[in-house]
């Protein structure tokens, strides 16, 4: 079992050929918030999809694959009433990316609680508000019940929230049109969307539940997209043919300054918000680039004259599944426990019509001051390793798999007030890992050893893999070991001399990160496998320490 998804761009599982599409992009339904609260029943079941005018069954919110856009405000208030359909599985709702608390209301309304299950038939009652200080930008709404979470993804469990507010710093940006992007991969058969995904077969990559749909534009327009990575276990690397992404935000949160970018890599559960400035007329590829799963060197340390090879590290079998994408550039790779991602297009850009005047795009003055969390004093630092079995089958943090009865960090914020803890997160597997933490943000400080320049906070950060050093010309550092009568090589963890596979993170808790939460792999198959931990925030009041576990 592999953690990324392989994806190919287009519909193999439901109809023949690549032919271009002709249809034009859609956005999602909106529901917003009136007099300053979202109701509105929620009741996932199983029914039919209509994609692309081929009919899928899948379980589904509202019977569709790309459900509705939730528009709030900050102060606002989200009530929902989740009722299950659901055949067999829990569900949940889990306000991803989202700072709101995980608390029981005072009148006994769920909060962002991920460890509540409501089993088929059963109904629970949300209640969020969103604080009037949260960030403003896009988030998803998702089902995220442990062992069920990639399965429930893959059916499209899945929209996309705004709190809106976002280009307020930036008049000049008044009249941009927006749109709302949310990728989705899917895997069909008989007739039906896969209960289980399987990472080993080909996807279909949708937007908005459409395939290559035709967005458009004119000469020289700007425009504001928010694109969110609604699929369970897909990495998208994401490029727009001949034309720079300007990203405003990451994730939910402002930058401190306008990121020029020629890709944006987007990992599971992230979201990215960039300016986009059509260039003349014609069309182009809005596409997912192909990711290869092997580094530099790969074949020729696993070569026959190669000593490890020769010793049994990798079976015959090991080698030919990790080499299997012999026509992928492999410069950008997800490591050999990782699978290929073959890309494809996702959406063609139509520029046509007359020429018009882009706005300026916002400079540096413009963006709100956001604190650089290197200049806080720290009150604690944790180091976390995030491994993987070398088949591919055992996921854990700190070698234990995923317990929501066990309490894995607890901070205490009786003694400290706001607190800013130091991470140092390990990847100690031979594939990209993403660390993904529930109701509050984090700043990167260092990715590999090397410092990153501050640009603002993010709650999803891919952590490169670890290989072992069996590229190196010294590979005396990679061991095997003997496992179910194979030998397999072993990932080391990161060590002080050399911290290729370490991203360094600093996370402010405060009273509204108060609660019981999980921080884990974003890959939901992974996290479901069991590579997910519970953390408890508590202060004296709202929840105090020492509070028994669910």
């Amino acid at each position: 079992m592999r953690g990324l998804i392989l994806a190919v761009g287009c519909l193999v599982l439901l109809v023949s050929g690549c032919g271009e599409s002709t249809s034009v992009f859609r956005e999602p339904p909106v529901i917003s918030a009136e007099d300053g609260v979202l109701s509105l029943a929620l009741t996932p079941k199983y029914t039919n999809l209509e994609i692309e005018d081929i009919n899928l069954g899948a379980t589904a919110y509202r019977g569709l694959f790309a459900p509705a856009t939730w528009r709030v405000s900050r102060g606002d208030s989200f009530n929902i009433q989740l009722v299950s359909e659901l055949p067999t599985a829990s569900t949940n709702l889990h306000f991803d990316g989202m700072s709101v608390s995980p608390l029981l209301a005072a009148d006994g309304a769920a909060g962002d609680d991920v460890f509540l299950e409501v089993a088929p038939g059963e109904g629970q009652f949300y209640s969020v508000q969103v604080p009037e200080d949260h960030p403003q930008g896009m988030f998803t709404y998702r089902a995220s019940p442990f062992g069920a979470t990639a399965s429930q993804l893959g059916n499209g469990m899945a929209g996309a929230i705004v709190v809106d507010g976002l280009l307020d710093p930036f008049p000049q940006l008044a009249g941009v049109a927006q749109r709302i992007l949310v990728l989705k991969d899917l895997q069909s058969s008989n007739g039906s969307i896969v209960a289980e995904p399987d990472p080993e077969q080909p996807s279909t990559l949708t937007v908005n539940g459409q395939i290559r749909p035709r967005m458009k534009a004119r000469p020289g327009e700007m425009q504001f997209w928010s694109v969110a990575n609604g699929s369970a276990n897909m990495h998208y690397q994401l490029v727009l043919t001949g034309h720079t992404f300007y990203e405003v935000a990451r994730d939910g949160n402002r930058h401190t300054r306008l990121l020029s970018l020629a890709s944006v890599d987007l990992p599971p559960s992230a979201r990215s918000e960039f300016l986009v400035v059509a260039r003349g007329e014609g069309e182009y590829a809005f596409a997912a680039s192909p990711m290869g799963n092997r580094p530099p060197g790969y074949d020729a340390f696993f070569s026959e004259t190669a000593p490890l090879y020769n010793a049994g590290a990798c079976a015959a079998a090991e080698v030919a599944e990790t080499t299997g994408c012999d026509d992928l550039d492999a410069s950008s790779c997800l490591g050999p426990q990782g699978a290929c991602t073959a890309g494809g297009v996702l959406a063609t850009l139509v520029v046509e019509d007359d020429k018009v005047l882009a706005p300026q795009l916002p400079s540096e003055d413009q963006f709100p001051t956001v604190l650089d969390l290197r200049d806080e004093s720290r009150c604690r630092r944790r180091t976390f390793r995030f491994e993987q079995g070398p088949k591919g089958d055992v996921y854990t943090i700190d070698g234990l798999p995923f317990d929501p009865y066990r309490i894995d960090a607890e901070v205490d914020l009786s003694d400290d007030g706001d607190c800013v803890e130091e991470w140092r997160l390990q990847n100690c597997s031979g594939q990209n890992q993403v660390f993904h933490i529930g109701q509050v943000d984090f700043q990167v400080i260092e990715i590999n050893g090397v410092a990153r320049e501050f640009t603002g906070y993010q709650d999803t950060v891919t952590m490169p893999f670890r290989d072992c050093d069996r590229y190196e010309e010294d590979a005396s550092e990679c061991r095997a070991r003997e496992i179910d009568q194979e030998i397999y090589p072993i990932y080391s963890c990161p060590n002080a001399n050399d911290p290729r596979g370490e991203v360094i993170v600093r996370i402010p808790f405060t009273e509204i990160s108060v609660g019981k939460f999980t921080f884990r792999s974003a890959a939901a198959q992974l996290a479901d496998g069991g590579m997910m931990a519970a953390i408890q925030v508590c202060d004296d009041d709202q929840y105090p320490c020492g509070a028994p576990p669910r």
